[in-house]
């Protein structure tokens, strides 16, 4: 195990150190960067360069005055082995007095950029051009005035959307804990009627008793947003489209237009 000082450019404070194997690569050791608190910039990414000038590592008192990286080896091919590169344990051992490095004459092996993160502009009509609105009926017909007719099991429907949310709650990405809810039928059997009803279903008819359902979890589906999609009745079909994705997320911004 090596430890290596690192320090970020343009940032104030003291260096703080990772521990890395000496076959682990300049890849690990920016995994390694981003895990430490210390560094602050967990999601970032970064450009790393060797804290070295000539035969002599830079001090915690010098780099805090650099601004630039300017004559300092960019470690910039991410497979290669930090023994490689200048920061194998033979590498950076140095003896410094302890009063030295109480004084911040210690070494720093790593000086880290943080590459700003670009931010999106969207234009001030686009912010305008859209708001919440409630989504239109699926049914067109006179059947959107009947009295519902609710054929769901609750207890199961209860039961797979309290499993769904404890997935998500626990960041579970696996496809089984993540149920699909379909409507199939053939035509004019209600499906259209079924889909109109189902978010009233989930925010109004299940977990209606206090002392059942997570709090947070019926908190989460009265606030929900529901979005209406069809690809009938002489709507743009999905084949327009490369991706469904694509598909799907215009017609939400089109429930939201301004029209």
């Amino acid at each position: 195990m090596v430890k290596l000082f690192c320090a970020v450019v343009g940032a104030a404070g003291s260096a703080f150190s990772v521990g890395v194997d000496e076959s682990d690569t300049v890849d690990d050791l920016k995994k390694a960067i981003r895990a430490e608190p210390e560094f602050g910039y967990p999601n970032s990414k970064m450009n790393l360069f060797l804290a070295k000038r000539g035969d002599a590592w830079l001090t915690e008192n010098e780099v805090k005055g650099v601004s630039d990286t300017s004559g300092l080896t960019h470690l910039d091919v991410a497979r290669a082995e930090i023994s490689v590169v200048g920061l194998s344990e033979k590498d950076v051992r140095h003896q410094v007095d302890k009063h030295q490095v109480a004084a911040g004459n210690g070494p720093v092996n790593v000086m880290v950029v943080v590459v700003p993160t670009e931010e999106v502009v969207v234009p001030a009509l686009s912010q305008q051009s859209f708001f919440w609105k409630e989504p239109k009926s699926l049914v067109a017909t006179t059947g959107a005035n009947w009295d519902f007719q609710n054929s769901l099991d609750l207890g199961k429907l209860a039961s797979a959307i309290g499993r769904h949310y404890q997935a998500w709650r626990d960041g579970k990405t696996d496809k089984r804990s993540h149920p699909l809810f379909v409507c199939l039928d053939g035509p004019g059997t209600g499906k259209s009627r079924l889909l109109d009803e189902f978010p009233n279903v989930l925010q109004q008819q299940i977990f209606r008793d206090e002392t059942q359902g997570d709090p947070a979890m019926k908190q989460l589906l009265r606030q929900a947003y529901t979005f209406k999609i069809t690809f009938e009745n002489g709507t743009t079909k999905p084949g327009n489209f490369t991706d469904p994705g694509q598909a799907i997320g215009t017609r939400m911004l089109y429930q939201l237009q301004d029209s």
